[in-house]
């Protein structure tokens, strides 16, 4: 495996890394905006979901489709809103967990 080499595509907001020879992933404000794959005849890009973009004959144009892709889903406020919640419900549920878990074990002698 090579090690990684970051390259910036002209104008794009993604910052490029190639991560695998012929694989590079972009990043987009701190976020996963997509990826390059090179086949057989070019070079495949992916959308942040995993919908393909298009192929084609360079990794910069690759690059340049995915940058071009408007991003969808949540503003990012309600995303960190989302990411919030869903911590202070994992931190419960693992509260929950490891009473259980010390009341089992104070219990078992007696089981």
């Amino acid at each position: 495996m090579s090690t990684a080499q970051t390259t910036f595509a002209l104008g794009a907001r993604s910052r490029w890394t190639e991560v695998e020879e012929g694989f590079h992933v972009g990043n987009r404000g701190g976020e996963y905006a997509g990826s390059v794959s090179k086949v057989e005849d070019g070079f495949v890009a992916f959308d942040g979901i995993g919908t393909p973009v298009g192929r084609f004959a360079t990794v910069e144009q690759a690059q340049a489709s995915v940058d071009s892709v408007v991003p969808a889903g949540e503003p990012p406020a309600v995303r960190v809103a989302r990411a919030r919640l869903g911590m202070t419900a994992a931190t419960i549920a693992a509260g929950v967990a490891g009473t259980l878990l010390l009341t089992a074990g104070v219990l078992a002698p007696w089981l």
